[in-house]
């Protein structure tokens, strides 16, 4: 292919792969995946969290065991959060612990875990 595609798998579960696809060209362009396993389909997805709906994130690159309960994390800056919660664009547990921020702060950690 020209150019070349590339799928980077980020996370495994029973029901679905969820991947991203690069094209190797002068303009990197990155696609996020899910194929489901059931249905045999293949779609572009964007994933928000219910407490910053303005932000989507995607999540980190390399297989991730999704045996355990915490499958995988993601990194919120905290000057970022800390804008948003300003703007109002926050809610739930992401305002209040946003709330308690300084821009100065480390970064937040949000766990990724199976939906139970």
């Amino acid at each position: 292919m020209n150019p070349e595609v590339v799928l980077i798998p980020s996370m495994f579960t029973d029901s679905y792969y969820f991947m991203e696809s690069e094209m190797n060209s002068n303009d990197v362009v990155m696609k996020q995946l899910v194929y489901d396993r059931k249905g045999k389909a293949l779609f572009q997805y964007t994933m928000y969290n219910d407490d910053y709906p303005d932000m989507p994130f995607r999540i980190p690159r390399g297989t991730v065991n999704t045996s355990i309960e915490v499958i995988s994390v993601v990194q919120l800056e905290s000057f970022e959060l800390v804008e948003a919660n300003k703007e109002g664009k926050l809610k739930g547990g992401l305002k209040e612990i946003a709330s308690k921020l300084d821009e100065e702060d480390n970064p937040v950690i949000m766990l990724l875990k199976h939906k139970k």
